[in-house]
């Protein structure tokens, strides 16, 4: 039986540690709120803008 339960153990074990790493990846891929996503957005459509400009296409 302790075969069963240091397997059961193991298993929960490893499945934790998978769902902590997919948490971290998910963090770090939407961890940004959407007032910071707009703002990098405005500033960089701006950029753009002012390229184009440059170049003649604006």
């Amino acid at each position: 039986m302790s075969d069963v339960a240091d397997l059961i153990e193991a298993e929960i074990v490893a499945r934790s540690e998978r769902m902590t790493v997919r948490v971290r990846v998910l963090t770090e891929r939407y961890g940004q709120i959407l007032p910071e996503v707009s703002d990098d957005v405005e500033m960089l459509s701006a950029t753009v803008f002012a390229h184009l400009e440059t170049m003649g296409f604006a």
